[in-house]
């Protein structure tokens, strides 16, 4: 996806959609990804094994992207956390 992101043309945002089906992923992809990862050739992912699951024993991992921004951990948090601060200082 995020090779589709780097091209940048009409067609490979339409292919980026038909498979993600949402309109804010293929923004970030084709904004913010492409413009991260444009230098890059490939490799754009890392998997990190996380053990084993309690109870069937399946393998976990851990997917991120290598280049990842570090201060965006969390922000959807960081907005949520804020709102509601802001609401309990109004009343």
């Amino acid at each position: 996806m995020i090779t589709h992101g780097k091209r940048g043309t009409l067609h490979a945002r339409r292919q980026a959609h038909a498979f993600l089906r949402d309109d804010a992923a293929v923004i970030k992809l084709f904004d913010a990804l492409a413009e991260r990862y444009k230098e890059r050739p490939g490799g754009y992912s890392r998997v990190l094994k996380a053990g084993y699951r309690y109870g069937d024993n399946a393998p976990m991992a851990i997917i991120e992207l290598v280049d990842r921004d570090p201060a965006a951990k969390g922000a959807g948090d960081k907005v949520r956390l804020e709102a509601e601060q802001a609401m309990e200082d109004a009343e």
